[in-house]
């Protein structure tokens, strides 16, 4: 049987001062809006805050939570349970990028929905650029002639 849908996310903490990852990331599971869980976690932060990193929709949240753990096991906290981690940058990245893999609505978006609003414009783009470089052709074009008329008028008084 299938839960209900419920947030997996990363929450990781930040300086208050520079306003910089620290390195230190929670993977976790809640049903409320991951932000609310940012608060609640926010009393054990010390000079920093809790700050939402990303977040994914699920109805088998607990099960990508373990999945994830399982994966980045080699990050874990010593002495932080199994749910916090220590991610370099590009480990950050990759996290990411796994949990987009369990994410439900991410994978059930048609491929045409996510590009369908940005290739008008695209389309639009390419005509103004387009358009553009002609006219910026025509005007090199005219310059040219124009400088070559000159000169040859200059070489040649015979031309005037």
């Amino acid at each position: 049987m299938n839960e209900e849908f419920k947030y997996v996310y990363l929450i990781g903490k930040k300086d208050a001062r520079t306003n910089k990852a620290i390195g230190h990331f929670k993977i976790g599971v809640t049903k409320n809006d991951p932000r609310i869980r940012a608060k609640q976690l926010q009393t054990g932060f010390s000079g920093n805050y809790a700050h939402v990193y990303h977040q994914i929709r699920s109805s088998q949240a607990h099960k990508v939570e373990k999945k994830l753990h399982r994966f980045f096991a080699e990050y874990q906290l010593r002495g932080g349970g199994e749910e916090w981690f220590e991610f370099d940058p590009p480990t950050f990245w990759q996290v990411k990028d796994k949990m987009n893999q369990y994410d439900e609505a991410y994978r059930r978006a048609p491929p045409r929905e996510a590009t369908q609003y940005q290739l008008p414009a695209a389309k639009e783009e390419s005509a103004l650029l387009i358009i553009a470089a002609f006219f910026g052709v025509i005007f090199f074009c005219f310059v040219m002639m124009h400088l070559i008329l000159a000169l040859a008028a200059n070489l040649f008084p015979f031309l005037r």
